[in-house]
């Protein structure tokens, strides 16, 4: 069986190296890997790195930025029977994909699976597990995806996904893999997921709070028309109220924790940080300043 490997990366090439040989150490008997790195724009070299330390991975170069259309690209030249996706900061462990092909056999209706991930720091010290929504209650939602999705790095899909589906909206500038898999439900494919941590998470080195900004500007409105569409499965409106609310408390409180850890070294953007966070949700980023609040 061949699975074809999508790696979207600018300018982290150490971080690259480290993705890549997370695949290279994959251990599933009677499979074959196919790696595809997507170049969008580097400035440090690395597709020559890749042709000098991986002459067996497939280099193309994007001219559109973004991991929409590198992801694009990648299923574009992807000849296996499954996709998996691999954020370049992000790394596998050994038996990640032997562990997603074993759960499309416990569940062969299943044509999106996933094993849960760690997240970590920078350094890729663990701090907490990320197991994405809960199946057990039935067939998956958009607002169960919506409410906690999981990291793209961690999901094998079939080729049957993207023959309906199509290509990741390159319009969106964040929230592309909820659009992409919000709309993998509503064209009815099923999905698995396994409780082993196979997936290293990394976070940002610096939160910026820019960054988290802008992600809460696209992500609420994409949660929001997802929310009102008339679909099976469509929550209540006051349902959809609690889920909004989920998404301000969510960039609220890490927009306080971003404020919190840049307040030695960056006043200004400490200060930035908390505006962002009050203007996203004055009560939940109250709220999370008391929770955060030194005993008296």
């Amino acid at each position: 069986m061949l699975i074809s490997v999508i790696v979207p990366t600018r300018n982290r090439k150490a971080l690259l190296r480290q993705a890549l040989d997370s695949v290279a150490a994959q251990n599933a008997p009677g499979v074959e890997i196919e790696t595809i790195v997507i170049d969008n724009g580097s400035t440090d070299r690395t597709l020559e790195m890749l042709a000098m330390e991986y002459p067996g991975v497939l280099r193309l170069a994007s001219d559109e930025r973004g991991s929409s259309p590198a992801r694009n690209a990648g299923m574009r030249a992807a000849k296996g029977e499954w996709f998996a996706f691999l954020d370049d900061d992000d790394v596998w462990l050994p038996g990640k994909i032997a562990r997603c092909l074993s759960l499309s056999q416990e569940h062969p209706e299943a044509r999106c699976v996933w094993t849960a991930a760690t997240v970590c720091d920078w350094r890729l010290a663990p701090l907490r597990k990320w197991t994405g929504p809960d199946l057990s209650h039935g067939p998956l939602t958009c607002a169960a995806f919506l409410r906690d999705s999981i990291t793209p790095s961690a999901i094998l899909m079939h080729r049957d996904v993207y023959a309906k589906v199509g290509d990741f909206d390159p319009a969106l500038l964040r929230g592309q893999d909820l659009d992409y898999f919000c709309r993998t439900i509503l064209a009815g494919f099923s999905f698995a997921a396994a409780p082993e941590e196979m997936v290293l998470y990394r976070l940002p080195e610096r939160p910026t709070p820019q960054t988290l900004y802008r992600s809460y500007v696209h992500i609420a409105p994409l949660t929001a028309r997802y929310m009102e569409m008339d679909i099976p499965g469509r929550p209540s409106a006051s349902e959809r109220r609690a889920l909004l609310r989920h998404v301000r408390g969510y960039y609220a409180d890490q927009l306080i924790q971003a404020s919190r850890t840049l307040r030695q070294d960056d006043t200004a953007d400490a200060r930035e940080a908390l505006i962002l966070a009050l203007r996203v949700s004055p009560l939940h980023a109250l709220k999370s300043l008391l929770k955060s609040a030194p005993p008296t």
